[in-house]
């Protein structure tokens, strides 16, 4: 007799709506080899026809990071027809002490849910599976700073699906990029300065500001680009840059630099400050994405930009990327 192959997909999801007696359900998620993949609980009566899936971010990692592990996430709720359901806790770094645009959760700063499910009916839901990191490792997801174009263009389609900005940054990022790039062929470049100067473990071997610069000067040359756009967290570059360009360089100047110290991991005396962090590389992912083509590191802020330009389904002309590698030794950052 010939053996079928079990889709085990389409039990899942008859497992999540009840079609499957409990002998049955305790079975085939014993048959799946890994029973603790997807965890079934229910947190009450609402949305008996659907399968809430919380997506639950806690790492004190920046805001890209968190982002593009929220992507991975998703794309395994997408996987199995489940509804994403987005909650940042209030240990991430961009958490303002209380809360902002009223709400708790920060991930709805500056997105909308997912789909028509808030967070507050997902945790009064009758089917309700809860993310685990297993959930990404499922798929031999990206790691790190480790990605191929493959995996960019597929966590581009579920950016495309399930991602919203509120209306309000939405407009204004818009607004802002037309202003600045006009219609104009622009070469965008990022460079994360800062602490990566220090060449922590694991994290990428550091590239300096004037090795960007060569790069963006020979593509230049080409005659190809009108403007070049640099979204930077490191003043050091932005005046090396400005320097050789002149009147050649846009940049946002609404954007918090500093030359050592990171960032999202740095107090400052302004009002919203966590929030607005999280805005800031929001902006620059935003206005990145739109450009012709980009030159960049190995960076979470450079991986979002090229997803969310996957999305957009416009592809960069060129999209250079300056890897050195990682670093094998030397300190490891941590985050209080």
């Amino acid at each position: 007799m010939k053996e079928s192959k079990i889709d085990y997909i389409e039990y899942i999801k008859l497992i999540g709506k009840g079609l499957l007696r409990k002998k049955e359900r305790t079975e085939i998620l014993d048959v799946i080899n890994n029973p603790n993949i997807v965890k079934f609980c229910s947190l009450g009566t609402l949305n008996s026809d659907k399968i809430i899936y919380i997506v639950r971010i806690d790492a004190k990692s920046g805001l890209c990071a968190l982002l593009k592990n929220m992507l991975e996430l998703i794309r395994f709720a997408d996987q199995y027809g489940f509804v994403p359901v987005v909650e940042f806790s209030k240990n991430i770094i961009y958490t303002e002490e209380d809360g902002f645009m009223g709400t708790s959760n920060p991930f709805e700063y500056y997105f909308e849910q997912p789909m028509s499910v808030s967070l507050k009916e997902a945790h009064a839901s009758r089917n309700v599976v809860f993310s685990n990191i297993r959930h990404i490792n499922s798929f031999a997801s990206s790691l790190g700073y480790e990605i191929s174009n493959e995996q960019i263009f597929e966590l581009g389609r579920i950016y495309k699906k399930y991602i919203r900005l509120t209306k309000d940054l939405d407009n204004e990022f818009k607004l802002n990029t037309f202003n600045m790039f006009d219609h104009n062929r622009i070469l965008g470049v990022h460079f994360r300065g800062t602490d990566f100067a220090a060449n922590y473990k694991n994290h990428p071997v550091f590239i300096t500001a004037r090795e960007y610069l060569s790069k963006v000067e020979q593509l230049m040359g080409k005659g190809q680009y009108d403007y070049v756009f640099l979204a930077t967290d490191d003043q050091g570059c932005l005046d090396l840059f400005h320097d050789a360009l002149k009147e050649k360089l846009l940049y946002t100047d609404a954007v918090m630099r500093s030359s050592q110290t990171p960032l999202h991991l740095t107090k400052h005396n302004r009002r919203h400050d966590k929030y607005l962090l999280g805005k800031e590389v929001l902006s620059d992912v935003f206005s990145l994405s739109r450009c012709t083509s980009l030159i960049a590191g190995r960076s979470n802020v450079s991986i979002m930009a090229r997803i969310v330009n996957a999305s957009l389904q416009r592809h960069f002309n060129e999209c250079v990327i300056l890897d050195s590698g990682l670093n094998k030794s030397g300190n490891v950052l941590r985050v209080k």
